[in-house]
């Protein structure tokens, strides 16, 4: 799937700076691609534990980087290359109730489903990335914080309610916005030598 989306193209041939950020088992430490093939990069960033396999790079064995960071803005702000600008997306486990038939039995007063497996270990896997929330005061000129609450993190079928919610976030954070996301040419004082930084 990956290689029909991509194809042979590689992350420094994009028109925008762009990485991918996974973690080596074999030193428990972030890596970030900005080189190399766009399959390989995000096929690693986004293999969760149990989910999908590790990928050999040398002698390495990296796999999600969510499992270390799930907001890794420390190494782009470090380059130094213009304004940080976080995305920061929290799931949430709030669902909307099924139906409002009065018939129908509330949500509350059924038993509740324990998750599966791959659930589990996603959720696992983003417990040693609670500290989003300090990364982006630390690091980001600007955060857009995005609610998706009743989106888990597997739920594919739920993206146009993701998107949405994206979209919305977005909305309100234009309406404050500072010149520079806006392109109006100017530059906060202070942000000059800090790269832009998209990471979901």
């Amino acid at each position: 799937m990956l290689e029909r989306v991509f194809g042979d193209v590689r992350l420094e041939e994009l028109a925008r700076s762009f990485y991918c950020a996974s973690v080596n088992l074999r030193g428990n430490h972030l890596v970030i691609d900005r080189h190399g093939p766009m399959t390989e990069a995000v096929g690693t960033s986004m293999s969760l534990p149990l989910i999908g396999p590790p990928r050999r790079h040398e002698e390495g064995l990296l796999i999600d980087g969510s499992l270390l960071d799930n907001l890794p803005l420390a190494p782009m702000s470090a380059t130094g290359e213009g304004p940080v600008l976080a995305i920061d997306i929290k799931g949430g486990e709030e669902r909307k109730p099924d139906t409002d038939d009065p018939a129908v039995e509330p949500r509350a007063n059924r038993p509740r489903r324990l998750p599966s497996l791959p659930e589990t270990m996603a959720r696992v896997a983003l417990l040693s990335s609670a500290n989003t929330d300090e990364s982006a005061r630390r690091y980001a000129d600007m955060t857009i914080s995005v609610r998706v609450a009743g989106v888990g993190l597997l739920e594919f079928h739920q993206l146009d309610a993701a998107r949405e919610a994206g979209r919305q976030a977005a909305q309100r954070a234009l309406e404050d916005a500072p010149d520079w996301l806006r392109g109006n040419g100017h530059v906060l004082a202070g942000v000059s030598g800090r790269r832009t930084v998209l990471r979901v």
